[in-house]
């Protein structure tokens, strides 16, 4: 059996964050950003919120 593979975030967040976007997650049901390695500069519940960034 082989290792087990690191989580890894949706391509749509980990890409353009490796690449040097500031990226937002907007965790419209709640969902956590799902990549630790790479994480968004910010953590949003909703896109009003990102208004206020």
């Amino acid at each position: 059996m082989p290792p087990a593979q690191p989580r890894r975030a949706s391509p749509g967040i980990a890409g353009p964050t490796a690449y040097g976007f500031r990226t937002v997650w907007i965790a419209r049901a709640g969902q956590a950003d799902e990549d630790h390695d790479l994480p968004a500069a910010a953590i949003l519940p909703d896109l009003k919120a990102l208004l206020r960034v």
